[in-house]
C-alpha cells in the first residue's frame, strides 16, 4: 500500500505546474481528494479504472512513464514518454510539453545532456510562459559547469515570473561557484525582499559566506538559528555549517561558543551543539560534561544525549562507562539493534562474555543485518573460551549472512590452522580474508592473513600503510600484536607503548589477547603494563 501511495502522489504532480485542464488531471484532481480522505482502497480501485479506458493512449503511455521513472526503468521510461509525445495531438501543448519536459529529466537521469537540452527547449518554445522548464534547464547547465547557459536561463525565468525569489537563489548559488561573493549577496538580497522569511535563503546565505571564508558571518548567523532552537531545512544547515568551520577553524569557533553560553548558559541548543563539535574533532572528554546535563532527567535531548554519550565513552575506551549508559538508554527507549550492539561491544571488552553474547543475539533479532558482525563476535567469544567447534560454527554463520567479511574468513582461518589442524581449509580463508578486505582502512585486517600464510613482507606492507594513514591508538595495538605474533618482541613492546601513550585503554583486552603471548613475560611487557594500570587508576581517582 505504500508503494500505491508514493506512486499516486507521484502522479498527483502531473500537470500541476502546467495549469492544465483536463479529463486525465480532473482524473488525478479526484485522486487527491480521495487520498486526503484516506480512501486508499477507493483509490486504488479508481486507478485501476482508468487504466482499462479512462485515459486516452497519450495520457497512459504518460502515466506508464511516471511508473517507469518511479521504478527507475529508464529505458522503459523513455519509450512511455516518446509514446505519449509521438501520439499526443499538437494542440494538447500543456500534455506535449509536460511530457517533453518528462523525457528530458529522464536523458538527464541518463547522462544524455544534449537531448536533454533539446527537448527542454521543445517544450519552452510550447509554452512561452513556463518558467519551471527553464528552472529544469539552469539546473542541468549548472550540473555540468556552464554557469553561463544556467544563469541565462534563470533570466529567462525572471521576465516570466520576476516575483519568484527562486531564480534569484539559483543566479546566487551561479556566482558562488564562481567565487564572485559580492554579486551573490547582492542577488541573494533580491530573494529577501521577494520573501524575507523563505528558510532556503537563509541557508544559501550560510554557504555563501562559508565559500566565502567568512567565518565570523557563519558563526554569527548558524549560532543565532541554533540558539533559537530553529527546526527545519535552515536549522540543519546552520549545525552543518558549524560543524564544517570547526574543521576550518576550530578554536574560533568553540570560543565564540563558549562566549555565547556564557551570555545564556540555559541555552541547551548552544550546549548540544557544543558537544557535537566537540565529538567532530574527536575530543570526547570535553564533550561528555555538556551532554551530562541531559542524562538524568526528562526532556527533547535526553535520548540522544545518552547515546552521544555512549559514543564519547566507546572512544575512551571507557566500557563500563559504555554499558551504564546503555542501560540507562535501554529502559527508555523500545529495544533497538544498534544499543544492543553498543553494550556487547563493551561487554565483550570486560569479558563479560554471557552478557555480551546474550546482548549480540538481541541485536542480530532486532536487525538481521546485523546477523554477520554479531556472529563473528560471538564466534570471538567462544574462540576466547576454547570452544573452537563452537566458535567455527559461529564464524561460518557469520560468512552466510556476508559472505564477503575478511574478519570472519581471518578468524575461521586462525581457528582452523592453530587448534583443529585443517592447513588447507585454513588456507582457503585465509586467501579469502586477503580478497574481500580491500584498500587500507582502520579496520583492515589482511596483515594477519599474509603473516599466517609465511608472507611476512607483504604483512609488513600493510602495516606500514595502515599506520601511515591512521596513525592513532588502535592501529599501532594492532601494529603491536603482528609483531608479537611474529615473533620480533622488541618492536612489538615499542608498538605497544606507542599504543598506550596515544590512549589504547583495553586493559582487560590486553591482557587476554593471546595475540601478546609472546611478550607477556617479557619484563618490559610486565612494567608497561603495571605502569598503566596506576596511570588509569589516578585518572579513576583510586
Amino acid at each position: 500500500m505504500k508503494t500505491f501511495i508514493k506512486i499516486i502522489l507521484m502522479l498527483l504532480t502531473v500537470g500541476q505546474a502546467f495549469g492544465q485542464e483536463s479529463g486525465y488531471v480532473n482524473s488525478v484532481t479526484y485522486l487527491k481528494e480521495l487520498l486526503n480522505n484516506q480512501q486508499l482502497e477507493e483509490a486504488k480501485h479508481f486507478v485501476d479504472s482508468i487504466f482499462q479506458g479512462g485515459l486516452k493512449e497519450e495520457e497512459k503511455h504518460a502515466v506508464m512513464g511516471i511508473l517507469h521513472v518511479y521504478n527507475k526503468e529508464y529505458g522503459k521510461a523513455l519509450n512511455s514518454w516518446s509514446e505519449a509525445i509521438k501520439k499526443c495531438p499538437t494542440d494538447q501543448v500543456d500534455l506535449l510539453s509536460y511530457s517533453l519536459c518528462n523525457r528530458a529529466d529522464v536523458y538527464v537521469a541518463l547522462g544524455d545532456t544534449l537531448d536533454a537540452v533539446n527537448d527542454y527547449r521543445q517544450a519552452a518554445d510550447l509554452t512561452q510562459n513556463e518558467p519551471a522548464i527553464y528552472y529544469r534547464m539552469a539546473n542541468l547547465f549548472f550540473q555540468i559547469g556552464d554557469y553561463a547557459s544556467s544563469d541565462s536561463c534563470y533570466y529567462k525565468a525572471i521576465k516570466i515570473d520576476g516575483d519568484n525569489p527562486f531564480p534569484y537563489c539559483g543566479l546566487a548559488t551561479s556566482r558562488m561557484y564562481c567565487e564572485e561573493y559580492d554579486e551573490a549577496r547582492e542577488l541573494l538580497d533580491y530573494a529577501r525582499v521577494l520573501d524575507s522569511q523563505n528558510p532556503y535563503i537563509y541557508s544559501l546565505s550560510l554557504r555563501i559566506e562559508f565559500a566565502a571564508k567568512n567565518y565570523d558571518e557563519v558563526l554569527r548567523l548558524a549560532t543565532e538559528s541554533v540558539e533559537q532552537g530553529v527546526y527545519g531545512d535552515e536549522y540543519n544547515e546552520s549545525v552543518e555549517a558549524l560543524l564544517l568551520l570547526s574543521e576550518e577553524a576550530f578554536e574560533k569557533t568553540v570560543s565564540f561558543l563558549q562566549k555565547r553560553m556564557e551570555q545564556d548558559p540555559e541555552n541547551s541548543q548552544l550546549s548540544l551543539m557544543m558537544s557535537f563539535i566537540y565529538i567532530k574533532n574527536g575530543h570526547y572528554q570535553a564533550a561528555i560534561p555538556l551532554l551530562q546535563r541531559f542524562w538524568n532527567s526528562p526532556s527533547d535531548f535526553q535520548e540522544s544525549s545518552l547515546y552521544w554519550g555512549i559514543m564519547c565513552y566507546s572512544n575512551l575506551q571507557e566500557y563500563e562507562k559504555v554499558i551504564s549508559l546503555s542501560n540507562t538508554l535501554l529502559s527508555l527507549v523500545s529495544p533497538d539493534a544498534e544499543f544492543y550492539q553498543l553494550r556487547a561491544d563493551a561487554r565483550f571488552y570486560e569479558q563479560d562474555w554471557e552478557g555480551a553474547e546474550s546482548d549480540y543475539r538481541k541485536a542480530m533479532n532486532l536487525n538481521r543485518e546485523n546477523g554477520s558482525y554479531c556472529c563473528y563476535r560471538i564466534g570471538w567469544i567462544h574462540e576466547m573460551n576454547h570452544r573452537y567447534e563452537n566458535a567455527l560454527n559461529y564464524y561460518d554463520i557469520s560468512l552466510a549472512f556476508d559472505p564477503t567479511h575478511a574478519y570472519s574468513y581471518l578468524m575461521k582461518g586462525n581457528v582452523l590452522k592453530d587448534y583443529l589442524n585443517c592447513p588447507e581449509e585454513a588456507e582457503e580463508a585465509f586467501r579469502n580474508c586477503i580478497q574481500y578486505d580491500q584498500g587500507i582502512e582502520e579496520g583492515t585486517c589482511k596483515q594477519y592473513a599474509y603473516l599466517a600464510l609465511g608472507e611476512t613482507e607483504q604483512a609488513i606492507a600493510v602495516n606500514d600503510s595502515i599506520l601511515n594513514e591512521y596513525p592513532n591508538a588502535g592501529c599501532y595495538y594492532d601494529a603491536a600484536c603482528l609483531y608479537s605474533r611474529m615473533g620480533r618482541k622488541d618492536e612489538a613492546i615499542s608498538y605497544l607503548q606507542q599504543a598506550l601513550e596515544k590512549g589504547f585503554k583495553g586493559i582487560k583486552h590486553i591482557e587476554s589477547d593471546d595475540d601478546l603471548d609472546n611478550i607477556r613475560k617479557m619484563p618490559a611487557y610486565v612494567k608497561l603494563i603495571r605502569k598503566y594500570k596506576k596511570l588509569v587508576d589516578k585518572q579513576k581517582g583510586l
